[in-house]
C-alpha cells in the first residue's frame, strides 16, 4: 500500500487537514461559479446581490443550479479525493472506490430505501414539532427561517420543466451529493474516526450528526441523521462506497421524481404522507422493521467474510 504524506499523522491532524483542504474548495469553486456563471447566465453583480428577490425567475433558477453543482463538485468530490490523496496515494482504494458491491447487496440496498418511507416521514413529522429550549429561542428563530428560505429556493429548484429538467435536478441534487457527500463523510471523516476512537459505532454516530448538521436544515435533522447512520453502517459492513453513494442517491432522486410529478399536478401527496399521524405508526413501524430485516442481510455477509479471512 502506497502510503500518503499524512498516513502516519494523527486523526486529528488528519481531520484538520480535510477541513481545511474542504473549506479551500468551497471558497474557490463558490467563486468560480459565480463568476463563470455570471458570465454564461449573462449577469451582471446587481443580478445576483438580488438572487433571493427574483427567485422564481428562470435564468436565475438555471444560475443557481450551476453553482450549486460546482460548488458541490469542488466542495465534496474534489476536496475528498484530495484530502485521500495525501493520506493514502492509492486514494481510490482509501475512499472504498475500488470495491464493487454484489448483486444482492445492490437489490437489498434499492428495496430498503423505499420500504423505509414512512418511518422517514414519520421522523419528518415528529422533527418538525420539536422546539428548542426557551433559551435558544433566537437559535431556534434562525434555524427556521433558514429553513424556509431553503425550502423556497429547493421548491423553484424542482419546479417541472420537462425531461430535460428533470434531467438537471437529479444530476444537481442527486448524483452530484450523492457522490461528493459520500466520498467526504464516509469515504473520510468517518474512516479517519474509526481510528481516532477505535470503535466504529462511535465514529458513526459522529458522522452521522456531522453529516446532518451540515445541511443546516434543523426541521430535518432527525431523519438525515437516520440517513447518516444507515449509510455508516452499510459503509462499514460492504466496504464499498458505492453502496452508500447509491442508497443516498436514490433517496435523493426519489424526492426529486416526487417533486416533479407532484408540482406537474400528476400525482399527489400520498407519498409524503405514508407514516405520518394521517396514515398512523403501524407504517412506520412496519418500515421500520422490514428495513433493519434487510439491513440485516448485509450485516450478515459481513460478519461471514470476517469469519473466514
Amino acid at each position: 500500500m502506497k502510503k500518503g504524506i499524512l498516513a502516519d499523522a494523527k486523526p486529528a491532524t488528519q481531520l484538520l487537514f480535510v477541513g481545511l483542504v474542504f473549506i479551500g474548495s468551497w471558497i474557490v469553486f463558490q467563486l468560480l461559479g459565480m463568476f463563470s456563471g455570471m458570465f454564461i447566465f449573462n449577469l451582471n453583480f446587481q443580478d445576483v446581490a438580488y438572487t433571493f428577490e427574483s427567485i422564481n425567475d428562470s435564468k436565475m433558477i438555471g444560475f443557481l443550479k450551476y453553482v450549486q453543482a460546482l460548488t458541490s463538485i469542488g466542495m465534496f468530490i474534489f476536496s475528498a479525493i484530495a484530502a485521500a490523496y495525501y493520506i493514502d496515494y492509492d486514494w481510490k482504494n482509501f475512499l472504498g472506490l475500488n470495491k464493487k458491491p454484489g448483486l444482492k447487496a445492490v437489490l437489498v440496498s434499492i428495496i430498503f430505501i423505499i420500504i423505509i418511507l414512512p418511518f422517514t416521514n414519520f421522523l419528518t413529522e415528529f422533527n418538525s414539532n420539536l422546539h428548542l429550549p426557551e433559551f435558544m429561542g433566537g437559535l431556534e428563530t434562525f434555524f427556521k427561517e433558514k429553513e424556509e428560505l431553503m425550502t423556497k429556493i429547493m421548491e423553484s429548484f424542482l419546479q417541472p420543466s420537462g425531461m430535460v429538467g428533470l434531467f438537471v435536478n437529479l444530476l444537481v441534487i442527486a448524483v452530484i451529493p450523492s457522490i461528493g457527500e459520500e466520498l467526504t463523510f464516509r469515504g473520510i471523516i468517518q474512516k479517519v474516526l474509526i481510528r481516532w476512537f477505535k470503535h466504529p459505532h462511535w465514529a458513526i454516530i459522529v458522522t452521522a450528526f456531522l453529516f446532518s448538521a451540515m445541511h443546516f436544515q434543523f426541521l430535518s435533522f432527525l431523519p438525515r441523521f437516520f440517513l447518516g447512520l444507515v449509510l455508516g453502517y452499510v459503509y462499514l459492513w460492504s466496504g464499498s462506497i458505492w453502496l452508500s453513494i447509491l442508497i443516498h442517491f436514490i433517496n435523493n432522486a426519489m424526492a426529486v421524481i416526487f417533486y416533479n410529478f407532484y408540482y406537474g399536478g400528476k400525482i399527489g401527496d400520498y407519498m409524503e404522507k405514508i407514516g405520518t399521524s394521517e396514515n398512523g405508526m403501524p407504517w412506520a413501524l412496519a418500515g421500520i422493521i422490514a428495513g433493519i430485516g434487510l439491513l440485516y442481510l448485509i450485516y450478515r455477509d459481513y460478519k461471514y467474510k470476517n469469519s473466514i479471512s
